[in-house]
């Protein structure tokens, strides 16, 4: 009920709504009705349509059915001639040949026996012939029992081998009281299409089309003399044929084609025959004149639509949209004047502009619209004087950032004005000229030639400076003073200009610049509105200046601070009270895989979830973390952090507190700290102390047992036992000799002291001695296949048999004794390529990472049951490194391949640690 009281008295108030409802009310029965009468007579055409063709298509059907009637009582006298019943070769051929003549439709006569077995056949030209053949296609006659002509479906005669169908008729004995053969014709199925072209070519522009079809829906005869599209299936022509096929009932259709058009179709029975005639023609022709009559109606519709649209809309635009908009602009008049009278705050909103459009009009509305905008334009321009000012006045107070404000007093000019070119000229103090410092609706090409040098005779903005005064041009195409700059200008359609000074007491030498694109000379008022705008703009700039200069100490303290945490190797997250990041710097950004912007705002314990990922025990370590936060004094936690590349290290995490001078807690802090170098030097010294105390403790007590042994006085050794004992004590004596030297190798590597001395070497020879002096050597099962292209290399050879002599040391210790040890040698482009592989254990995936580290041994049943300190391929990797090359390992299915490569060039190198 509420809405349509709305709606009732918006109706009663809009003069323009009530107007289109009568219209609607007038022209909508008018509508309806002729469409209405167009559809009742569009129906009635389309009937008229398909019986015409119906009527078509039955007099097409006559038409075939005299055609066929003359053939079946032609062939019901052959079969009843005394030549054919006694089966006389001479009366056959003559009665054959007589009816023959002047019959081009007929293709083959012949006499069949009842297996459908040729007798005699007759071609017209060629004679008559016995042949003998069995006719396959109307072969199912001979079981036909009935005494009338029988007419066959289409087929390929066997005999003439054109398209034809047979009309047979059965050779009946008196003497013998039954069927004794068949007297048949073959008739050309292309004398059916000139039957069904000429069935229709008195309507040559309506486009109809004649098929006929068979009892089995072939198709037999057509209009358009196509010979490859007889004898096929009607349904290939169009599936909805096989449907008229079917269905005697359905005798009118539209279908479409395969072409895409649709056509209209009418089928009926040949009389006496069971084949059928398909009658059909293009929709669009055939709907032509309903189509015709439709659109007719159509046009006429939308011709009173528009015609009476036109009507209302030259109404409504001459008449109730002016009086509208003449309602609304005195409407917001009158809300600015009670306003302005109640001495409330000036914020009203602006009217209509769209009246302006009615000046041109003569009338009485015209008239009224000039008077009206007269006076609203005065009151308007006040306003937005006022409005301006007051707004730039809001810029002095909302922003202290210089670049804000000369971008907000720009865009002010705009609003002020009406134009949108204008920009702030001031003196560059470390170049000594003039420049644009902000400017709008200009080029960045022009705004880059504004380069005034102080003292420029020309140049009005100097003249604004040193007068004090607004200076202007009103033509700049015609002032001669201005021609230098009269390009510049012309290229950036400035055509008139002018410039007010800015007096700054703490800032450099300021003006604005204001630029029309025609011609104008500025009024006084404009100057005067400039000049006040000027002064507020001033008080914007002075206060901005002065802040930036104040700001500019704390900027660079606070850059620098920013540095040096950045700088940092510990990762820093800070926070809020609440918990919220309010900072991290760039180790934390890496560890977190947030940036400063991503991690700002963020709780922290967001931040610390996505490092907990990283750690190997984040339950134990959230834990820990947990706990530490529950204690009042600063805590710390130790991480181990494997990150995305497997690279593993530990972080020590530090709780801090933030407070001000008086001790008040502002904030907290989490540093994560990089502990992981210590934790190696533990490791290896943890290592060293362990590895030397057992490998010194093996040799040791051989050594200290056997001697102690030839030393006793109560045995008396003989000297075969002496030398035994003596051997081993020599032995143990080496093995004490080469650990010392690899822990004084991997001291130098660690330091960085490693020293070579290359001489000219044979790969071949050292590999040789390498296999020899190993603690193990490996015998036959050592496989050696150097590259006939790898020279001598220039290396050291003390350094480098180390490396071969523990590599292969590794694959006697780690492989089966029947299994092979390969090294191969080859050649690359700038280096060569050596390889050591063994078919034993191999390494575990997760532990190749680490097999260089020094006092570093895989951790299986073999590893601990063969003797070894862990520093051989951290030897390897050093004196490699030490000759320019790198060794790595490759894994295998089956066993170990260690691979390094040494440079061809000569390099003189320390390692480095």
């Amino acid at each position: 009920m509420k809405r349509f009281s709305e709606a009732l008295l918006f109706f009663q108030r809009d003069i323009g709504v009530r107007l289109f409802v009568f219209y609607l009310l007038f022209i909508g029965p008018l509508i309806i009705g002729a469409l209405y009468v167009n559809n009742i007579a569009r129906q009635r055409l389309e009937r008229e349509v398909r019986t015409a063709d119906q009527d078509l298509a039955d007099v097409v059907s006559k038409e075939f059915n005299s055609y066929l009637s003359e053939l079946t009582e032609m062939i019901d006298q052959l079969a009843h001639h005394s030549a054919v019943v006694n089966f006389d070769p001479g009366g056959i051929a003559e009665l054959f040949q007589t009816v023959s003549i002047g019959r081009p439709n007929i293709s083959v006569l012949y006499v069949l026996d009842n297996d459908c077995r040729t007798i005699y056949d007759h071609r017209p030209g060629i004679g008559n012939q016995r042949s003998g053949i069995t006719l396959i296609n109307i072969q199912p006659l001979c079981e036909y029992d009935g005494t009338t002509p029988v007419i066959t479906r289409g087929h390929i005669s066997p005999i003439s081998r054109q398209p034809v169908a047979t009309i047979a008729h059965p050779i009946f004995s008196l003497i013998e009281g039954k069927t004794i053969g068949w007297v048949a014709v073959d008739v050309r199925l292309n004398a059916l299409n000139e039957l069904a072209k000429l069935s229709v070519q008195h309507r040559p522009d309506e486009g109809i089309q004649v098929i006929i079809l068979d009892g089995e829906g072939m198709i037999i005869a057509r209009s358009d003399f196509n010979s490859k599209a007889l004898l096929i299936d009607a349904a290939i022509e169009n599936p909805s044929f096989s449907s008229a096929v079917i269905d005697d009932t359905f005798t009118n259709w539209i279908a479409p084609t395969f072409a895409g058009n649709e056509h209209l179709y009418t089928s009926t029975l040949i009389t006496d025959t069971d084949w059928r005639v398909l009658l059909g023609r293009p929709t669009e022709i055939a709907f032509s004149t309903p189509q015709a009559f439709n659109r007719g109606v159509i046009i006429s519709v939308f011709l009173f639509i528009a015609v009476g649209l036109f009507f209302w809309l030259m109404l409504y635009s001459n008449v109730i949209r002016p009086l509208e908009r003449l309602a609304i602009h005195s409407r917001d008049v009158a809300q600015e004047n009670r306003l302005e009278k109640g001495g409330l705050h000036i914020n009203v909103g602006r009217p209509d502009r769209n009246i302006t459009q009615l000046l041109s009009r003569k009338d009485q509305i015209g008239h009224l619209v000039n008077s009206l905008l007269r006076a609203d334009e005065m009151i308007a321009a006040r306003f937005k004087e006022l409005e301006t000012l007051l707004e730039t006045g809001a810029v002095v107070l909302s922003s202290l950032d210089l670049r804000v404000v000369l971008k907000r007093i720009l865009e002010q000019v705009e609003r002020l004005m009406g134009l949108n070119m204008s920009a702030i000229i001031a003196l560059d103090e470390k170049r000594g000229v003039f420049l644009s410092q902000a400017s709008h609706g200009l080029s960045q090409r022009y705004t880059e030639q504004i380069v005034i040098h102080p003292g420029e005779p020309a140049s009005i903005t100097l003249k604004a400076i040193e007068t004090g005064h607004a200076i202007q041009v009103a033509n700049t195409l015609m002032e001669d003073e201005y021609a230098a700059y009269q390009p510049r200008a012309k290229s950036e359609g400035i055509k008139a200009m002018i410039a007010v000074p800015l007096n700054l007491k703490h800032g450099p030498p300021t003006a604005l610049l204001v630029y029309h694109n025609e011609p104008h000379e500025f009024s006084p008022r404009e100057i005067s509105l400039l000049t006040s705008f000027a002064q507020q703009a001033a008080m914007a700039l002075e206060n901005a200046t002065l802040f930036n200069r104040s700001d500019v100490q704390l900027q660079e303290q606070t850059l620098r601070l920013v540095a040096l945490i950045q700088s940092m190797r510990d990762g820093l997250i800070m926070e809020d009270l609440e918990g919220h990041v309010i900072y991290v710097n760039r180790m934390a950004e890496d560890l977190t895989g947030l940036t400063q912007f991503q991690a700002a705002g963020k709780h922290v314990d967001e931040l610390i979830e996505r490092i907990l990922l990283l750690t190997r025990e984040p339950e134990k370590t959230r834990a820990a973390i947990r706990n530490a936060q529950d204690q009042k004094e600063n805590t710390r936690v130790d991480l181990e952090i494997t990150d995305l590349t497997g690279k593993r290290y530990f972080l020590r995490m530090r709780n801090i507190t933030v407070t001000d001078e008086t001790g008040t807690m502002i904030g907290r802090g989490r540093i994560f700290h990089d502990i992981t170098r210590r934790r190696e030097i533990d490791r290896m010294r943890t290592s060293l102390v362990s590895t030397v105390s057992h490998e010194l403790r093996t040799p040791l007590a051989s050594i200290k047992g056997f001697a102690t042994t030839l030393l006793s006085d109560d045995v008396e050794w003989d000297t075969v036992s002496q030398r035994e004992f003596l051997a081993i004590i020599s032995q143990e004596t080496d093995r004490l000799s080469e650990l010392v030297k690899d822990l004084l190798d991997m001291s130098r590597i660690e330091a960085g002291n490693l020293s070579i001395s290359r001489v000219s070497t044979n790969l071949s020879e050292m590999i040789a001695l390498a296999a020899h002096r190993a603690r193990t050597p490996p015998g036959d099962r050592l496989v050696v296949d150097i590259s006939p292209e790898v020279p001598d290399m220039y290396i050291d050879p003390q350094r480098m048999e180390v490396v071969f002599r523990n590599l292969i040391e590794n694959a006697v210790k780690y492989s089966e004794d029947d299994t092979p040890i390969r090294v191969s040698v080859g050649r690359d482009t700038d280096s060569i390529i050596i390889r050591v592989e063994d078919e034993g254990l191999g390494i575990p995936h997760s532990e190749q990472r680490r097999i260089f580290e020094s006092f570093y041994r895989v951790e299986n049943g073999l590893s601990r049951s063969t003797p070894g300190a862990g520093l051989g391929l951290a030897i390897c990797q050093g004196f490699v490194r030490a000759h320019g090359g790198r060794i790595w390992y490759e894994e295998r299915e089956k066993g170990s391949c260690f691979i390094f490569s040494l440079p061809l060039e000569i390099r003189n190198e320390k390692v480095r640690p």
